[in-house]
């Protein structure tokens, strides 16, 4: 049986930029509707966690590599042609992942996963935001 699972770990892009714009109304008002991009995407034995500030991890069940990188893309797309209607203001806004499967390299220690998701999310802002990179084997 499938076993594989996927950790995504997602940056909403220039969120600062949106508070400091807007204020925390509308921020508070992003984050709640990017965390319904991604319930209206994964599947229910999957869960979508905040875990602070404007960063989400993703923990996809029973999928492949392949299917994986999919669904993370398909998150990242329909947040990129979304857009968040707030009172009289338009926003459209990007986020960056990076992400963890064990078709890459094979981790037991869910702080390690997290830290190798982490380090792929930055590799995706540093090197143009609006993207999604697996973890480098190192």
């Amino acid at each position: 049986k499938n076993t594989n699972f996927c950790v995504a770990i997602f940056d909403i892009d220039w969120f600062k930029k949106i508070n400091d714009k807007y204020g925390h109304d509308v921020g508070d008002f992003v984050l709640k509707e990017v965390t319904n991009v991604f319930k209206g995407c994964i599947k229910e034995h999957d869960n979508v966690y905040r875990t602070g500030g404007e960063e989400f991890v993703v923990v996809l069940s029973k999928v492949n590599y392949e299917d994986a990188l999919h669904k993370i893309e398909t998150i990242r797309d329909k947040v990129e042609k979304n857009i968040f209607y707030f009172k009289q203001i338009d926003l459209t806004l990007t986020i960056s992942a990076g992400f963890y499967h064990p078709d890459i390299i094979k981790v037991d220690d869910v702080n390690i996963i997290l830290k190798l998701a982490d380090n792929a999310l930055y590799r995706a802002k540093q090197t143009g935001r609006n993207k999604v990179l697996p973890v480098l084997i190192q």
